[in-house]
């Protein structure tokens, strides 16, 4: 799943994060998403009176109205192979149905754990096409 102004605008969750300071924040998310360290850009950061991305509307309002002092989020950018572009639906469907063994059966899980809210038009052609409907 990516952040992006050209995808479908869904509803996002969000957990609190206890961290003294937003770079450590930064650093927690970067971590666990197995971000490299180098690519530090793919953390996204959004202080309280800061202004959002385009992609990310209302969100510092929502930040304001929540009393939180910043929101953190992975800015990983769409990828298609080892290209950074946005893949067709064709393309995910074929990428997705030629895989085997244990890289499918962590696609098919990943896809089928992901939040139902996350209903888009590329979610909608994989379970048309593979079956792999949420499971949350």
């Amino acid at each position: 799943m990516v952040l992006t102004d050209r995808g479908t605008l869904v509803r996002s969750l969000w957990a609190l994060m206890d961290c003294a300071e937003i770079d450590d924040a930064r650093e927690a998310l970067r971590a666990r998403e197995g971000v490299p360290k180098k690519r530090t850009e793919f953390i996204g950061c959004l202080e309280r009176g800061g202004d959002a991305p385009a992609h990310l509307a209302g969100c510092a309002e929502w930040l304001e109205s929540k009393q939180l002092d910043a929101v953190v989020w992975t800015a990983l950018p769409p990828k298609f192979g080892e290209i950074e572009e946005f893949p067709t639906e064709p393309q995910v469907i074929g990428y997705l149905a030629g895989l085997r063994g244990a890289a499918r059966d962590t696609a098919e899980q990943y896809i089928r754990r992901t939040p139902i809210q996350i209903d888009t038009n590329y979610r909608r052609a994989i379970e048309a096409n593979l079956g792999w409907a949420s499971v949350s």
